[in-house]
């Protein structure tokens, strides 16, 4: 049976396969930007310890700094420019590629990157973002890390990972001009994506949720602090409403206006982000019962 993309990546890239679904895979490319990056630089410095391969390892200022021309590390962002500075310091000592302000190639972290030939195929590519993962259009294998694994990753060069799970989808019919692959993705998920974990949540706890996924909730302190949630990111909403059906309590959602992000936007919820919601649903409901 012939591999897919991620599969032949990732094999070329495992270095160790512990046994128990859990995997050491080697990371090619870094990429840093002021707000998370400066937060993992500070923690290797202060643990004494350094990044293995700064050679490897490309930053840029995108996130804090200001849009406005003749812009500096001042910002209108509170206390942003300590950011900048610490990033900055921390990028300098460790000798990491740097695209500061006054680069002609600055800018946004994932148009520098496919621009300087920093994201290629057929590499892993992790950057503390989410919109990291937008680049695995150019063929590479591109994900987004909170800070602590970014820091791992810059000491090791390697994270320890789950293999990705692949899921086979089937268009049939003639592509309308101008449709490419990314309105295909972006219609699939919006019309199984959200609908699916709303389906699943009807099923494992008898409430039928909305949007169990991004759902905007208000919730009572008191009532959350008895919940011992133990998730973050994607998965914190999927336990509250786990936790919440457990205890036999009503989930009402209230609908409000606002205004979406465009297409153009971008999205950050990924069909990742959906199948770890998915996952996590499932073990609250047969393996963490309370």
């Amino acid at each position: 049976m012939s591999l897919t993309l991620v599969e032949k990546i990732w094999n070329n890239h495992v270095v160790k396969d512990y046994g128990d679904g859990n995997f050491l895979v080697y990371i090619d490319r870094i990429f840093l930007h002021e707000r998370t990056g400066s937060i993992a630089l500070k923690s290797i410095e202060e643990n004494n310890r350094s990044v293995k391969n700064p050679r490897r390892v490309f930053s840029t200022i995108d996130h804090i700094v200001d849009t406005f021309p003749g812009r500096n590390d001042e910002t209108l962002m509170p206390n942003g420019s300590i950011f900048i500075k610490s990033f900055r310091d921390s990028i300098k000592k460790e000798g990491i590629n740097f695209f500061d302000l006054d680069n002609e190639h600055q800018g946004i972290s994932h148009v520098v990157s496919p621009e300087q030939g920093i994201a290629l195929p057929g590499i892993t590519y992790i950057c503390p973002d989410s919109h990291t993962c937008s680049l695995g259009a150019l063929g590479s294998m591109a994900w987004g890390v909170g800070s602590s694994e970014c820091e791992h990753a810059l000491i090791t060069n390697t994270l320890l990972l789950k293999k990705p799970k692949m899921m086979e989808v089937t268009f049939e019919g003639q592509l309308p001009e101008g449709v490419t692959s990314k309105d295909l993705i972006l219609y699939l998920i919006s019309k199984y994506g959200g609908f699916s974990l709303s389906v699943l949540t009807l099923l494992l706890f008898n409430r039928f949720v909305i949007d169990p996924l991004t759902g905007l909730k208000a919730f009572d302190r008191r009532l959350l602090n008895k919940l011992d949630l133990k998730s973050n990111g994607v998965e914190l909403e999927t336990e509250i409403i786990a936790r919440l059906s457990q205890a036999q309590k009503y989930i009402l959602e209230v609908p409000v206006e606002y205004q979406p992000r465009l297409k153009s936007e971008g999205k950050k919820i990924t069909i990742r982000d959906g199948l770890q919601a998915l996952l996590n649903l499932l073990k609250m409901r047969f393996l963490d019962r309370r």
